[in-house]
């Protein structure tokens, strides 16, 4: 597979990633209610807090860090068409790859972890999802 055509699997396989998590609310294993509401019935907020269960979490991680890839990608998408569209035969993308890998995995990684650590995580009922908490309870 050339560059080019790598690039595109990389985009839409961390697209697909991010719809899977999307998509796990409509699951029979993992209903909407268990990912974004505690067994009290209220709405999940600074997760993953207790550790009551890890839905919650996993459906975070998978559609954040997939989406946050999916970017990068696009990005490192429009710098090749750059390239191609100026005619820069000798720059060899096949020698930037391990490059742009870092760059897609490295970063969604790293934010993933830095909000975790900060239990930034809350249930969002009407999406289904959990995501980044729109209020924070403490001065950044």
């Amino acid at each position: 597979m050339d560059s080019r055509g790598a690039i595109v699997f990389w985009l839409n396989f961390t697209s697909v990633l991010a719809m899977i998590g999307w998509l796990c609310q409509f699951s029979p294993l993992t209903p909407k209610k268990t990912i974004v509401c505690r067994t009290d019935d209220t709405l999940r907020s600074s997760e993953p807090g207790d550790g009551e269960d890890y839905w919650c979490p996993f459906v975070f991680v998978l559609v954040y860090s997939s989406a946050m890839a999916a970017v990068v990608w696009n990005i490192v998408f429009a710098y090749n068409i750059n390239l191609t569209l100026r005619s820069k035969k000798g720059d060899d993308l096949n020698k930037k790859a391990p490059y742009f890998h870092i760059a897609a995995w490295s970063i969604c990684v790293v934010l993933t972890i830095i909000i975790m650590s900060l239990n930034l995580i809350e249930g969002d009922g009407v999406l289904g999802i959990c995501r980044i908490a729109q209020e924070q309870t403490y001065p950044i």
